[in-house]
C-alpha cells in the first residue's frame, strides 16, 4: 500500500515536471518484498493483486483548496489558468473533474482520523515541526503500515523519523 499525499497530486494535475516521475513512482515501482510488477509498471502484492493507492479523504479538500487559490491568484495576476489538468476547468465541475482524475490515478480516498489517529497527527507535527495537515499523511501512513509518497522533504525526513518507508522521486527508499 503507497499513501499519497497531496504534493504528489497536484504536481501530475498541475501537468509540473515532477508529476511525469510521480506517475512512474505510482505505476512503475520496482519489485519489494515480494511485489512483482505487471505489464504496465504496476506494482502488485505477492498474491497478484494491484498494490493499493489511498490517502486520506482530507486529500480531496487539500488538492481542492489549492487549486482554487492557484486559479484566484492567476486571475489577479492576468495569467492563463490554461495550465494543467484542471487549470481551465468551470468552477461548478471543479469537485467532479477532481475526483475522476483520483480515480483515474487509482486512488482510493479513507476516512482518517479516528481519535488516536488525531492525537498521532498532533504528536507528529509537535516533534517535526510540520503542519497538521502534512502530519496527517504521514500518521495515516504509519497506521496503515503504507509508505509514503510525497515531493515535500520535510513529510519525508519525518516519516524517516518514525520508521515510515517513502517513496522518492527516485524509487522507493526503505527509511
Amino acid at each position: 500500500m503507497i499513501v499519497v499525499d497531496a504534493s504528489a497530486v497536484l504536481s501530475v494535475l498541475l501537468g509540473e515536471p515532477a508529476g511525469s516521475v510521480v506517475l512512474h513512482c505510482l505505476h512503475g515501482l520496482p519489485p519489494r518484498d515480494g511485489r512483482r510488477g505487471d505489464r504496465h509498471g504496476k506494482t502488485h502484492d505477492a498474491d497478484g493483486t494491484p498494490e493499493a493507492l489511498v490517502a486520506p479523504e482530507f486529500l480531496a479538500l487539500e488538492v481542492a483548496n489549492s487549486l482554487v487559490q492557484m486559479r484566484r491568484r492567476a486571475r489577479r495576476l492576468g495569467v492563463d489558468v490554461d495550465a494543467g489538468a484542471l487549470m481551465g476547468v468551470s468552477p461548478d465541475r471543479l469537485a467532479q473533474s477532481i475526483a475522476a482524475h483520483f480515480e483515474q490515478l487509482g486512488l482510493t480516498l479513507e476516512s482518517f482520523p479516528s481519535r488516536a489517529g488525531f492525537d498521532r497527527m498532533c504528536q507528529i507535527a509537535e516533534r517535526f515541526g510540520l503542519s497538521s495537515y502534512d502530519a496527517l499523511y504521514v500518521a495515516f501512513a504509519e497506521q496503515r503500515g503504507a509508505r509514503l509518497l510525497t515531493l515535500d522533504r520535510a513529510m519525508a525526513a519525518a516519516a524517516a523519523g518514525i520508521g515510515v518507508a517513502t517513496v522518492t522521486a527516485t524509487g522507493p527508499d526503505a527509511n
